[in-house]
C-alpha cells in the first residue's frame, strides 16, 4: 500500500515531519546519495537547505509545495530489512531520479512502513506532482519492489478487495492516535461520523444514500468476480476450474459493504444492549 501524505509548505512544517518519522531524532534517515542522517540538529539543517532552495526558484508561487510525503506498506510480518531495501529502491528509481528524498523505517506496527519525504523542487526546476495516475503507478511499482525483494505482494485495489469508501489520510489516523492516548481532541471527521453514529443508534436518523451507493458498488464487484468465475468454469484447464472455485472463496469472505457510521452506530446499540443485560442481572441478584 502507498499512501500520500498533504503537501509540505513551510521549513518549520517539514522539520516536524521530520522530526515525527525519525522519532524525535532517534531513527536514522536514509537520504538519496545512501548517507544517513541522525539528531535533530542534521535534520533541521536539511529542512533549511531544502526551504532556502525552495525560496530561491523565480517560477516558485506563493504558498507552494515544499515536500511531498509518501508512506510505503508491507503485509504484516515482511522482513524489516526486505521492506527497507524495497523502499528505498522504489523511491532512487522513479521519483528520486529528479527530487531529493529521505526515507525513515517503521517497525512498531504489524505493517512494516517506510516514510519517504520527496523535496517538490526537482533538480531540473520542475515541481513533484501526483495526480491520481501516478499515486497508482506508485502503488504498483512498490508492489513490484517488495516481489524484487522475494516477497508475494499484489497491488490490488481497495475496491476489488471489497473494501468501500476511501481510506483517510495519513494525518487523520495520527491524530486519531494521539486522541486515544490523549494527548489531543478528536479529529473533526471522526467526531462528526460518532454524532452521525449516535443518532443513527438512537433513531433519530436513518440510513440514506451513501449507505445505499456502498452496498451497490460491492454488488457490482461480486458480479464481476462472478462472471470471471463462470468464464473460468467453462475451461477444459483444470487450474482455470480451481481458480474459478478461488474467486468465489474470496467473494464469500468479502467484509460486509458497511459505512464507517453504520459499523460505529451497531457498535454503540451492542454496549447499550450489554450494559442493559449487566443492569437486569445485578438487580436480579
Amino acid at each position: 500500500m502507498t499512501r500520500a501524505g498533504a503537501g509540505i509548505k513551510s521549513a518549520r512544517a517539514l522539520k516536524g515531519h521530520f522530526d515525527y518519522i525519525s522519532r524525535g531524532g532517534i531513527l536514522p534517515l536514509l537520504d538519496r546519495e545512501g548517507m544517513h542522517l541522525q539528531g535533530r540538529p542534521a535534520l533541521e539543517e536539511m529542512a533549511k537547505d531544502w526551504a532556502s532552495a525552495d525560496a530561491a526558484d523565480s517560477r516558485r508561487r506563493p504558498n507552494a509545495v515544499l515536500a511531498r510525503p509518501l508512506i510505503v506498506t508491507a503485509p504484516p510480518g515482511s522482513p524489516p530489512r526486505a521492506v527497507f531495501s524495497a523502499a528505498y529502491g522504489f523511491a532512487a528509481a522513479h521519483d528520486g531520479l529528479r527530487h531529493d528524498f529521505v526515507l525513515a523505517l517503521h517497525t512498531d506496527r504489524p505493517h512494516p512502513h517506510a516514510h519517504i519525504v520527496f523535496r517538490a523542487l526537482g533538480d531540473d526546476g520542475v515541481r513533484l506532482i501526483w495526480n491520481p495516475p501516478d499515486l497508482e503507478m506508485n502503488r504498483r511499482r512498490f508492489a513490484q519492489a517488495l516481489r524484487d525483494q522475494g516477497l508475494e505482494v499484489d497491488a490490488s485495489s481497495r475496491l476489488s478487495r471489497g473494501l468501500v469508501g476511501r481510506n483517510p489520510p495519513q494525518r487523520y489516523w495520527r491524530a486519531l492516535e494521539q486522541y486515544w492516548e490523549g494527548h489531543a481532541p478528536p479529529p473533526r471527521a471522526f467526531e462528526r461520523t460518532r454524532r452521525e453514529a449516535l443518532d443513527l443508534a438512537e433513531g433519530r436518523k436513518t440510513p440514506d444514500g451513501r449507505e445505499i451507493a456502498v452496498v451497490r458498488t460491492q454488488a457490482r464487484v461480486r458480479e464481476a468476480f462472478e462472471r470471471l468465475a463462470a468464464d473460468l468454469d467453462r475451461s477444459p484447464e483444470t487450474d482455470d476450474r480451481a481458480l474459478a472455485q478461488g474467486l468465489r472463496r474470496f467473494v464469500n469472505d468479502m467484509p460486509a459493504p458497511v459505512t464507517d457510521r453504520v459499523r460505529m452506530a451497531r457498535d454503540i446499540r451492542q454496549r447499550a444492549r450489554d450494559q442493559n443485560l449487566s443492569r437486569e442481572r445485578e438487580r436480579s441478584r
